[in-house]
């Protein structure tokens, strides 16, 4: 059953894509560094990246909270930050910029504040790592194959995870990514959830923009 479903997760990716290029299967090493250079090139552009995640709040199969971020740098020194969370109907948002040394930041498009960051003195943490033991079965694939996305032409990865439990209780987790000719990372896709019966438990989506047009960061108050 697990394996059925496993098969029918790629093949709906498959066929639903406009796919050029046939599949492939490459490593969990590749498919990491693959993403990991990408991700990493992309900071030596100015960009947008804009971020939504939707998860559930309860068992009913409808998504109660969503989380947005809209994220733009300009080099050297410029970002700016808007977050948004909607949970049920009520919406929070904050934002900051930030240029040199100042951080400005306001709450729900309330009054900004300003920070000289040379002044704030931070303090250290240190947090132990937990190692989980469990008998639980590990399956993972992964596959590379050429696409189209918004009419580039992509390398398109992706890779499922399958987590199976003594007690039948079985868990999934999908990522995709497409990286373009230029090995710039377009958009990145996440799904998390359950199997048998299957339910989606959370989502996200990371879209890429380099040097748009209408990118612009100003300091809010003097």
């Amino acid at each position: 059953m697990l394996k059925n479903r496993i098969l029918w997760l790629f093949l709906t990716t498959f066929f639903c894509l406009n796919v050029f290029g046939q599949q492939k299967d490459t490593t969990q090493s590749e498919f990491s560094e693959a993403k990991s250079q990408a991700l990493k090139k992309a900071e030596g552009y100015n960009r947008r990246v804009i971020y939504k995640r939707e998860y559930l709040k309860s068992s009913d199969g409808n998504f109660r909270i969503t989380f947005s971020e809209i994220s733009e740098t300009i080099l050297p020194d410029k970002t700016r930050n808007l977050t948004i969370q909607t949970t049920d109907g009520v919406i929070e948002k904050s934002e900051e910029i930030k240029i040199g040394f100042f951080l400005y930041e306001r709450i729900n498009d309330g009054k900004w504040t300003k920070t000289d960051l040379r002044k704030v003195v931070y303090g250290h943490s240190l947090c132990g790592n937990r190692i989980i033991k469990s008998d639980a079965k590990i399956t993972n694939k992964y596959n590379v194959a050429e696409e189209f996305l918004n009419g580039q032409q992509t390398m398109f990865y992706e890779g499922l995870t399958t987590v199976e439990y003594s007690n039948s209780y079985a868990t999934f987790s999908q990522s995709k990514f497409w990286i373009n000719k230029d090995s710039l990372i377009l958009r990145n896709e996440t799904t998390i959830g359950r199997l048998n019966p299957e339910r989606i438990e959370e989502q996200t989506l990371t879209e890429y923009e380099y040097n748009p047009k209408d990118l612009k960061i100003e300091a809010p108050i003097k």
